[in-house]
């Protein structure tokens, strides 16, 4: 999904190698190969509380090298069952969920989105997993909350298991994923900006062409592009598309949004059926991140870059030939963002390039 694929990026950028496998079955597989760096895409955000948990168990029983746990930036999902089974294992754990490129900050305990409370805004009400509630130590009965660093070495001092630290900027971040990293019993959890500073010590940051990774190559072919998010900025993003002249391939508009399950099912049939039929589309665009696990499925994806906050690019195989594939998440960007990635990824000039993308 967009933000496993978005922190791979940062890792293909600091030279390794990674893929990103997906479970089979509530069983995670490996790939074929052996990259240096390897993101489990674990799929568990609609999975039960006590399954999600579950699964994160058996990878922290079988990785010694566990290191980061990556969340969605807007609280979706089951990572407080997630964070709570890290520190049952017997790990101590440093919750920042935040991404001020994108922003996602949180102050005095709360997450918001561009300075609102993210249960406050349209994540409210996403269709699949609404979030309800903006302020993470609520949702963690026994962890303790921490304003700036000194604070966080403090509560682990003092024997905290899950510590939540604010983080308003990419400074603040790469400071706290800085401790974590000079101490080894520490799992960061946190959006794709916390693991990727982790590890790699540079943050995708917002708005300058040159803090963002470009993939080493662009593809001057016919692109395909996907979505079901349901995010208003989405929607406007895809309406920017069709506004001049890019179809993109949505779920019908009758479709039950209470039926995601099929819903997406559908919408995968649909794009695979097209990228078999037609060899000359090299390029599937994402957007959204169950969106894009229905488009994957368990394919590996490998890794080359980022080309924005959030948006990943790498290869895939379908139907027997390479395929690029590029990922956004639903909620990031503003209208143009889609149509600036068109651009960036197939050529100068898109008019060009795409001329009928369907």
């Amino acid at each position: 999904t967009p933000g496993a694929l978005v922190g791979g990026g940062a890792w293909a950028y600091a030279g390794w190698l990674r893929a990103v496998p997906t479970p089979t079955g509530g069983v995670v597989t490996w790939a074929a190969t052996s990259p240096d760096v390897v993101v489990l895409d674990l799929r568990s955000r609609h999975l039960a509380g006590d399954e999600a948990a579950s699964l994160l168990v058996s990878i922290l029983e079988r990785e010694s090298s566990f290191r980061a746990h990556k969340i969605d930036s807007t609280l979706r999902g089951n990572w407080a069952f997630e964070t709570t089974a890290i520190a049952r294992a017997g790990r101590q754990v440093l919750l920042v969920p935040a991404f001020p490129a994108a922003g996602r900050t949180c102050v005095d305990g709360t997450v918001l989105v561009d300075g609102v409370p993210v249960h406050q805004t349209a994540f409210a009400v996403d269709p699949r997993s609404p979030v309800t509630g903006s302020r993470p130590i609520e949702f963690l009965p026994s962890a303790v909350a921490a304003h700036d660093l000194g604070s966080v070495r403090a509560a682990f001092a003092g024997g905290a298991r899950i510590v939540v630290a604010d983080a308003a900027t990419d400074a603040d971040v790469a400071a706290l994923a800085a401790h974590a990293a000079d101490h080894p019993e520490v799992v960061v959890v946190g959006p794709a900006a916390v693991v990727t500073s982790l590890f790699t010590g540079a943050l995708v940051s917002g708005g300058d062409s040159q803090s963002v990774v470009s993939p080493p190559r662009r593809l001057e072919a016919r692109a395909l592009v996907v979505s079901a998010s349901q995010h208003p900025i989405a929607i406007a993003q895809l309406a920017e598309l069709v506004r001049l002249g890019i179809e993109v391939v949505r779920p019908p508009s009758d479709a039950r949004l209470d039926d995601a399950t099929r819903v997406l099912c559908e919408l995968a049939a649909v794009v695979h059926a097209r990228l078999a039929a037609d060899p000359t589309i090299t390029t599937l665009v994402s957007v959204g991140g169950d969106t894009t696990a229905a488009m994957i499925g368990e394919a590996v994806v490998i890794v080359e870059g980022t080309i924005g906050v959030g948006i990943a690019v790498g290869s895939i195989e379908f139907h027997g030939r390479p395929l690029r594939l590029v990922t956004k998440p639903g909620g990031f960007g503003v209208a143009g963002t889609l149509v600036d990635v068109l651009v960036d990824v197939l050529g100068d000039v898109l008019g060009d390039v795409l001329g009928e993308v369907l």
